[in-house]
């Protein structure tokens, strides 16, 4: 993978791997940045969203995601613990 070029990032190291997929070091050639890929392994598990996309619209950040069930509670309020692994993701990753 080192040397590939994925879309507009040209693979530079491996940083690590997991079960989730493995993590590159990357260079952005289209605004000339360093940025970490997440190659991820094939994912279908109920507690994983699945990333439908992510784009800019209007100036803002979007994420399109997989609707999980039961993701709500009976109050509107988002159940995060449903959604550990793309809340750990976005956090550490994202924000």
């Amino acid at each position: 993978m080192i040397g590939t070029t994925l879309s507009h990032y040209r693979i530079t190291e491996k940083l690590g791997a997991g079960g989730m997929g493995e993590v590159y070091r990357a260079e952005d050639t289209n605004l000339d940045r360093q940025v970490a890929i997440k190659v991820l392994a094939s994912l279908n598990h109920p507690e994983i969203a699945a990333i439908h996309g992510l784009e800019e619209a209007g100036g803002k950040g979007l994420l399109c995601a997989g609707l999980m069930r039961r993701q709500w509670d009976n109050k509107g309020n988002i159940l995060w613990r449903k959604m550990k692994h793309l809340k750990g993701w976005m956090s550490s990753s994202m924000m």
